[in-house]
């Protein structure tokens, strides 16, 4: 392994962090290091500053998605947030963002939604230590409550973070019920949304396109994964109302947003 990346990996992850990653987990010889629940294997995974390790499942994207987030920091652009409350992560996978928002801001509220029951069960064991904080849901976010459709594993070779939810077709039954962030934010007692995550795979085109005023008013930072370019577009013109400021970290773009356009 090249020197400097391994160095990175200690200075991000801690030593033993950084020989679990590079070993997918088999260096693991604490006692819970390694396990199985149901027909899933998995194993454990630090870095540096959590209080308790996170779980990858062996065969999955997991092992990806912790590097990009805890390795090479395509979050790290909102950590100097200041005064940050109420979080919502829309697309919460198996928790990882959640669980580095509530260690980033330890006086928030977050909300942590993901439609695919496979993954809302990792989600729940990587959350556990913060149930106090972190508020599972399993839903698809969506502009209005409705039955949704998930993307077909088997059928279709969708990885765990790439799962997708689109409205159902005549006579079909729903894998997912949906939420918009609205409800969300009245369930839960919001009266803002200091950080809004948006990784949902191509279904922010959906999201911004219609139902997103009112939530949106009231939302101070965004960070968001944009699709492709129809994704791109559609947030950009919900957008136009506001001052904004646009910064991209990897795959994310991360907004700031100042208050209502000047005419």
């Amino acid at each position: 392994m090249d020197t400097v990346f391994w160095r990175k990996m200690v200075a991000r992850l801690g030593i033993l962090g950084a020989l679990e990653f590079r070993t997918e987990g088999r260096i693991n010889r604490w006692p819970g290091g390694r396990g199985k629940s149901g027909e899933e294997e998995w194993y454990a995974l630090h870095s540096r500053g959590l209080r308790h390790p996170v779980f990858a499942r062996e065969n999955s994207s997991d092992r990806r998605v912790f590097g990009q987030i805890f390795l090479f920091g395509e979050y790290d652009i909102v950590g100097t947030l200041p005064d940050v409350r109420y979080v919502i992560d829309c697309g919460a996978n198996v928790g990882y963002a959640s669980v580095l928002f509530s260690h980033l801001f330890p006086e928030a509220r977050i909300v942590a939604v993901e439609p695919d029951a496979r993954n809302c069960r990792a989600l729940e064991r990587n959350t556990a230590p913060y149930r106090d904080r972190i508020a599972c849901v399993r839903k698809g976010i969506w502009p209005t409550a409705t039955g949704l459709k998930l993307s077909d594993r088997d059928r279709d070779g969708v990885a765990d973070w790439g799962v997708m939810v689109r409205e159902l077709r005549p006579g079909e039954e729903a894998d997912v019920e949906a939420v918009d962030i609205d409800t969300l934010m009245a369930d839960f007692g919001f009266p803002r949304i200091d950080l809004l995550k948006i990784d949902i795979e191509y279904s922010e085109r959906v999201l911004f396109r219609r139902g997103y005023e009112d939530w949106l008013r009231r939302t101070r930072n965004i960070i968001i994964e944009l699709h492709d370019a129809d994704c791109e577009r559609v947030f950009f013109e919900a957008l136009k109302p506001y001052r904004t400021r646009l910064v991209r970290s990897g795959e994310y773009v991360f907004c700031r947003i100042d208050g209502p356009a000047t005419v």
